[in-house]
């Protein structure tokens, strides 16, 4: 691994050159902040990286760093962008006793495995942590990477953290005589996501009542619960059992909240033939498809791209397309 300030090569994987002391990183344009080679998203704003520039070292090393180099230029916050995330609201309860009766420094180890093992399952279905607040940890699902079905990896998330802290209460009440749970709330909406900058400090993250919902619905979940709001159990109904609860009187709602708990994945999720309902309002899209296709089996090669926002129809599309083909390549 190339340094990008020296030269110098060090071992993969490296965080930090072993010759000058530069840290090996990508720098972000937006937001001036080093992550590290192979990032493909800057941690703090979410902006895509370009490759490193070794023009541009992430950090300057300890001589670029001497009392006559000029402060570097601040960078202005990267903008706002209005998403659709799944945010996920996990509290450990029973950490005031946790807290009361042992050493802060077994507290302390404790807490960073329990911590450790969620944000653990949460990396592994694609999401981001967001913040620790005490004893809660906020993730995100849909920034700053989207998928399609986010709102499924989010509840697979959160049955996942159930089930982990389960297996790290065996070793606590070996050693401890102690047991801790978690409530967990998901809700699925619109969000403002980006840098906020507030007294000269930066901090990325989102804003919105879809934040507000998902805590609510934690704290109304008893311990070892997982409770989901409407639009994510709209989402995700055919991958997982949700049963309904009664409507809930949430503090800040006006009106009951209608929400689920959710059970665990079905055995058989029930994936509903789209290919059988008629598709509507892409008949320019098919029509080039089908273009594209007829110039293919005319003997010229073709190469089509289809882009859009997840849940816009991109798989339908396509679905649509080998509906029309026959097993030669030629269209019906």
């Amino acid at each position: 691994m190339t340094c990008p300030s020296c030269r110098a090569e060090n071992p993969p994987g490296s965080r930090f050159c072993a010759q000058c002391g530069a840290e090996i990183a990508v720098v972000c344009a937006a937001c001036g902040v080093g992550n590290p080679l192979g990032s493909r998203y800057c941690t703090r704003c979410g902006t895509a990286l370009a490759e490193a520039d070794p023009a541009r070292p992430a950090r300057a090393s300890a001589q670029a760093n001497a009392v006559d180099a000029p402060p570097p230029s601040r960078p202005a916050p990267a903008g706002e962008q209005r998403r659709t995330v799944t945010v996920v609201f996990a509290d450990i309860v029973g950490f005031t006793s946790l807290a009361d009766r042992l050493d802060p420094e077994v507290v302390r180890d404790v807490t960073a495995a329990c911590f450790g093992r969620l944000v653990e399952e949460v990396a592994r279905r694609g999401g981001t942590i967001d913040k620790f607040i005490g004893d809660s940890v906020m993730a995100l699902f849909g920034t700053p990477v989207a998928h399609e079905d986010d709102p499924c990896r989010a509840i697979d998330a959160a049955l996942a953290m159930q089930a982990a802290l389960g297996e790290i209460n065996g070793d606590l009440e070996r050693d401890h005589g102690l047991r801790l749970e978690l409530r967990i709330g998901v809700n699925t909406g619109e969000v403002i996501a980006g840098v906020r900058e507030v007294g000269g400090i930066q901090d990325s993250t989102v804003i919105g009542d879809t934040v507000n919902v998902a805590a609510r619905l934690q704290r109304a979940a008893p311990p070892g619960a997982v409770f989901v709001g409407e639009a994510t159990a709209r989402s995700a109904q055919q991958a997982f059992e949700l049963a309904p609860l009664p409507p809930l009187t949430l503090r800040g709602k006006a009106e009951p909240v209608v929400a689920f708990r959710a059970v665990g994945p079905l055995a058989e999720p029930a994936i509903p033939d789209a290919a059988s309902l008629p598709l509507v309002g892409r008949a320019t899209e098919v029509a080039a498809l089908a273009d594209r296709l007829d110039r293919l089996a005319g003997g010229r090669g073709q190469a089509v791209v289809i882009t859009g926002d997840p849940g816009v129809g991109k798989s339908r599309l396509l679905g649509e397309l080998r509906r029309l083909v026959h097993a030669d390549g030629r269209l019906r």
